[in-house]
Formats: C-alpha cells, structure tokens, sequence
C-alpha cells in the first residue's frame, strides 16, 4: 500500500510556475488506488515561481490520493493574488485549488 502522512508540525511546499500538470509541484499517490492513503495535517504552503501570475479560472491539481483521504491541513498559506482570490472548497474532495479574478473595473469618472 501507498501512504503520505503528514504530521502537525509538518509542511508541504507546492510552487506553482505554469498552468499545466508538470509545471508545479503536487503529490500524487499511484498503484492499486484500494490501497492509497493519504493524511493530512500542518501546512500547505503554495508560492509562485518568479515570473508566473495565474489567471482567472486557473486550477491547480495538488493532491491525488486514491482510495482514502483523512485529516486536513492546519494551516493554508496562499500567495497575494491582485484583484482575485484563491478557491480552496475543492481541496479536500479532488485535490485542486483554483483561481478568482473578477472581471470588469470599475472606474469613477467625474
């Protein structure tokens, strides 16, 4: 069987330098999914590589855990985005977080 578990004082570090799987860090449990486990606890900490700013919609798969996943992160440490938001309801029941950047400015003229 396949296992992660991370304790309380741990941390997790994901760098996000692109919008396709493969240009940011994630942990995938593979082999027989009955047997993948994953445990959760401590923090996720998530920065961005030098140059890389997301977009609206953007979603990033961090975790794939197969058959079970128990406990969730103490801590969720996200960068600053300018004008937009981190979506973070998904990360327990598919492993992504997304990205919220409202369209449209208001501007006031007068």
């Amino acid at each position: 069987s396949y296992r992660y578990t991370q304790n309380a004082d741990g941390r997790v570090e994901f760098v996000l330098g692109g919008r396709e799987a493969g240009a940011y860090g994630r942990i995938a449990l593979t082999g027989t999914p009955a047997a993948c486990t994953m445990t959760l606890a401590g923090t996720c900490a998530v920065t961005l590589a030098p140059g890389f700013r997301p977009r609206d919609k953007d979603t990033f798969d961090l975790l794939d855990w197969g058959a079970s996943l128990s406990g969730t992160f103490d801590k969720l440490e996200l960068p600053a985005l300018r004008g937009g938001n981190w979506i973070t309801n998904e990360l327990y029941t598919t492993g992504r977080i997304s990205v919220h950047i409202p369209s449209g400015t208001l501007i006031n003229i007068r």
